[in-house]
């Protein structure tokens, strides 16, 4: 018994300092650190060996640049149907995936403003970036994030989040738990996004660049999350937030994509977005698709110069 209750001291006082780490700057931190301490101490025999592989050389540098990463496992992840085991296993084998990457991969999850995966020049003085990294704002749809960026707003247009998982089959398989864009007057840039990319709206480019990262790092599936399993799409009291009340319609988006229903709630997508032969635009629109698949060549060209030479 004295054994027990040191463990469970040791693992409350754990998550304490995790917690602390945190929320330091937090006016409600008691609050946070208590919730996190008991839930913890409550659920020892799944935190403890959690805590122990945060503390491994490998995973240390992430929960330092990232401290949110120690309670990931905590809370609802990626889809709804998850449990313990899977959210564990899905979380530690994409920092698997992330460390033996090296590259780009590892130095934008250790550094608070990410890398830039790659960038445009979209005329009239705009540039579009896109910088890959990780999010507070996503920590329950994923860990690697993408964001667009204008040059001429700030803050992003887009974002999107992964998270990576090896399968029975020997296959990485991609998730997609969410793209969202930003609030508060995000209609009109949209708008601006839209136009620059010569029509190519920003959620749909957001599935683009999933597909040309998944095959450059050679992943073997790409999944996105449907309606009735996305973490805050499917929460029935996401009214009650407003800030988490996601209506966006993924299902709609991967079947434009042409994505097909999957297990558990995913969709499969293509690795691939098909491309229309240029006789089958209207004569007064071939030009801007010629601009809007230039666009997306030249994207592809710099992210597998980006995570090719670190592919496995």
């Amino acid at each position: 018994m004295d054994k027990q209750l040191s463990s469970t001291w040791k693992v409350s006082r754990r998550a304490w300092s995790l917690s602390h780490e945190m929320y330091r700057a937090n006016k409600r931190k008691f609050k946070r650190n208590l919730r996190w301490a008991v839930t913890a101490a409550v659920r020892q025999a799944v935190t403890r060996p959690w805590f122990e592989f945060l503390a491994t050389p490998a995973m240390a540098p992430f929960v330092q640049a990232n401290p949110r990463l120690a309670f990931r496992p905590m809370n609802t992840y990626m889809s709804k149907a998850w449990g313990w085991e899977r959210r564990v296993k899905v979380i530690l084998e994409t920092y698997e995936f992330i460390n033996a990457m090296d590259g780009i991969l590892r130095d934008a999850m250790l550094r608070p403003e990410g890398r830039i995966l790659a960038s445009a020049d979209l005329g009239k003085g705009l540039e579009a970036r896109f910088r890959l990294g990780f999010d507070p704002k996503f920590r329950k749809e994923g860990e690697l994030c993408l964001f667009l960026e204008l040059s001429a707003y700030e803050g992003p247009v887009m974002g999107m989040a992964l998270a990576l998982e090896h399968r029975a089959d020997s296959h990485w398989v991609a998730y997609v738990g969410a793209i969202q864009g930003r609030l508060g007057g995000g209609e009109e840039v949209v708008k601006v996004a839209t136009k620059a990319m010569h029509g190519l709206r920003p959620k749909f480019l957001m599935v683009f660049l999933a597909q040309e990262m998944a095959r450059a790092l050679r992943v073997g599936h790409l999944l996105g999350v449907g309606n009735r399993i996305q973490v805050y799409r499917a929460n029935p009291f996401r009214i009650l937030h407003p800030s988490k009340d996601i209506r966006f319609d993924y299902d709609a988006l991967w079947k434009e994509a042409e994505g097909e229903e999957a297990e558990e709630g995913w969709f499969r997508l293509p690795l691939r977005t098909q491309r229309r032969a240029e006789e089958d635009f209207p004569s007064n629109k071939r030009a801007m698709y010629r601009k809007r698949y230039a666009l997306m060549d030249d994207l592809s060209r710099q992210i597998k110069i980006q995570l090719a030479p670190f592919g496995r």
